[in-house]
């Protein structure tokens, strides 16, 4: 298990990217500030929903500095379905090997087959400057709280 804190450089995994190359998440956080969000799966409706949000609210959270990137554990091929479907334009990569989420132990302690939802504001640098590691798989941040964790960067 790997602890993420505030203060400190997101812990570093590989993620697969949408044409099955893999690539490692710390070097995604470079360059710019970063709202990573974890989300299971895209068939699940909390999930669509928070995506869905999210992509409504693109141009505030890019106002704001951000750029967000998105991580399932679904594969790269349903993804791409799922992005499609959708109609957004974030990065969106698989840990369908689940290293990442077991990693930083997401998992949901009343539903042993759910993993919670998480996701963080990292700086420019891959330093972790917010996050919110939902309570159970319903829990999850809203573009608001993004917003305002944005907005406390500057």
């Amino acid at each position: 298990m790997v602890e993420v804190k505030i203060g400190e450089p997101f812990p570093e995994f590989k993620v697969e990217n949408l044409e099955g190359k893999y690539e490692n998440i710390t070097d995604l956080l470079k360059g710019s500030t970063t709202v990573l969000v974890f989300f299971v799966s895209e068939w699940q409706p909390y999930c669509k929903a928070q995506v869905t949000d999210l992509t409504f609210h693109k141009d505030e959270i890019e106002d704001a500095g951000g750029r967000v990137i998105l991580v399932s554990t679904d594969n790269p091929d349903a993804l791409k379905r799922f992005r499609d479907e959708m109609g957004f334009e974030f990065p969106i990569y698989s840990d369908q090997r689940w290293i990442g989420w077991e990693m930083l132990e997401f998992k949901d302690e009343d539903a042993d087959h759910y993993f919670r939802p998480a996701t963080f504001v990292c700086d420019a640098g891959g330093v972790v400057r917010w996050m919110k590691i939902g309570a159970s798989y319903a829990d999850r941040a809203s573009y608001r709280d993004v917003l305002k964790a944005l907005k406390g960067l500057k």
